[in-house]
């Protein structure tokens, strides 16, 4: 009995699958992957934000770099695997937030995915970037800052790509569009995560 967090198509050597990040009711994060032969009967159910019930699945050790938790198995979709609705209802994001400074530090395993929680302070446009094998990917830039603001605060610099995925460097000074979006009241993770009241930061 799993929520859906994140779900995507990958396409490795030409070979589509489906991947998704799932937790169960306790928290506990695993990785799936559903074969391209499966994705229309088994993967289109799996929505973002969903809970289901999955059935009849095979598991394979979970490895290799960019890995999405950090689970020791990896759940791997075949035909005899049933997937059913759940009327459970559950708003929890189940995200595991590193502080800046711990991710700025180098010393987190760079083999798995890192969830942060900051203030956008600039993006760029969608830019088309010629990669390896001669693909064209997706490119985003934008600077996320820490919540909070103060002279000598850091800064993450994300680059994102299908071909690259997530890389996150230090970056200090890098102002932007700041004003621009002080516009809204700065909260720190603490208080975010602890609000009740609906609101705009």
């Amino acid at each position: 009995h799993v929520k859906v967090l994140h779900a995507w198509k990958q396409y490795i050597q030409s070979v589509e699958t489906m991947e998704f990040v799932l937790a169960d009711e306790t928290g506990q994060k695993i990785h799936a992957t559903c074969k391209q032969t499966y994705i229309e009967s088994k993967g289109r159910i799996l929505t973002v934000g969903a809970w289901r019930y999955i059935r009849n699945f095979q598991i394979t050790p979970a490895g290799g770099t960019y890995r999405t938790t950090d689970h020791t198995w990896k759940i791997v979709f075949n035909q005899n695997t049933a997937v059913s609705r759940s009327n459970h209802v559950n708003d929890e994001l189940y995200l595991n937030l590193s502080d800046f400074q711990t991710v700025l530090s180098g010393t987190l395993d760079e083999n798995f995915l890192i969830d942060v929680l900051g203030q956008v302070l600039d993006c760029g446009g969608v830019e088309n970037i010629q990669c390896t094998g001669g693909k064209q990917r997706k490119k985003l830039e934008f600077t996320l800052s820490d919540i909070k603001i103060n002279d000598d605060d850091k800064t993450l610099t994300s680059f994102q790509s299908n071909e690259d995925n997530n890389k996150q460097v230090a970056q200090s000074g890098k102002r932007g569009q700041r004003d621009k979006w002080l516009l809204f009241p700065t909260k720190s993770i603490y208080e975010m995560i602890t609000s009740t009241q609906v609101s705009s930061y």
